[in-house]
């Protein structure tokens, strides 16, 4: 495996077997039917996959209003995310980076607007668990610096409501960056 493809495929490992661990811890470490009886319907997955893609939409804005309060809504309590190379265990982990983000980022790039697109949202036939993945964009300078990659968020629903459980954003390579050979 390239070291490329590494960096993008073991960041998604991680965030998979983290949310299959947590899974596997709340049943006493033992495999377990899931908790949902049946599968939903496919017509609930397609409303529940429109609602991931709302939310996300709504995420993004409050990003932009740097709203830390609004982005931490959207997090379950024991949500891991790795972000800039960072693995960040739990809510409190994750808003200390908000915040630390949101205050360094107008002096460190001035105009910064974060963007994303989201290109996927499956739901699990259980309906308790889904995957988004898409690509994003932070431009700053008027748009003459970027920093691209993409992004893969795992959501639970936790109380009725869908939260992220897993959020793991991978920026590609600087243009003309070698690929360093796999040790």
């Amino acid at each position: 495996m390239s070291h490329r493809t590494a960096m993008l495929v073991v960041p998604m490992l991680v965030a998979f077997v983290g949310v299959a661990r947590s899974g596997a811890a709340q049943a006493g470490g033992a495999p377990s039917k899931p908790a949902v009886y049946g599968a939903a319907s496919a017509a609930d997955r397609s409303a529940d996959a429109q609602k991931i893609r709302a939310l996300s939409q709504q995420w993004l804005a409050a990003e932009r209003k740097r709203d830390v309060n609004a982005v931490m809504a959207n997090f379950a309590p024991d949500a891991v995310a790795i972000y800039g190379g960072k693995l960040l265990t739990g809510i409190a982990a994750i808003r200390a980076n908000e915040e630390h983000d949101f205050a360094t980022i107008p002096r460190e790039r001035p105009g910064f607007v974060q963007s994303w697109q989201t290109t996927s949202v499956e739901v699990a036939q259980a309906g308790d668990l889904a995957y988004e993945s898409g690509t994003y964009d932070g431009s700053w300078n008027g748009g003459k610096n970027h920093e691209r990659g993409n992004y893969l968020t795992v959501w639970k629903k936790v109380g009725g409501q869908w939260k992220v459980a897993r959020d793991v954003a991978v920026p590609e390579a600087a243009p003309g960056a070698a690929a360093k050979p796999a040790p």
